[in-house]
């Protein structure tokens, strides 16, 4: 999956990167997964992508290591140019949000 395209169109993508049974993720879970439940986040025009992958998911090994990711939960924004941003704010979807609304291309 190449999380920069959509339909033939370049577009940002939000990424939680999370490990099952880690405390940490588990608590965020819960309202990650209605964030994701709608699809995309729209700011200003700006449509991003919103995505969850699991670390033990075999056809994710290769993104989790292309961006070393160690530790779990970790957040990314992948930017319609290709830019990876590690989001490291608040663990609450409004936060997410705002990062998004800052960071998106």
């Amino acid at each position: 999956m190449d999380p920069f395209t959509d339909l033939g169109q370049s577009t940002n993508v939000f990424t939680l990167y999370y490990m099952n049974g880690c405390p940490h993720c588990e608590s965020i879970l819960p309202e990650y997964k209605n964030f994701v439940a709608s699809g995309q986040y729209v700011s200003d025009g700006k449509k991003t992508k919103i995505r969850m992958v699991e670390q033990s998911d075999p056809s994710a090994a290769d993104e989790i290591t292309s961006l070393n990711i160690s530790g779990f939960p970790t957040f990314y924004l992948a930017t319609a140019d290709g830019t990876q941003i590690e989001y490291k704010g608040d663990r609450n979807v409004s936060a997410m949000k705002s990062f998004i609304s800052q960071n998106a291309v």
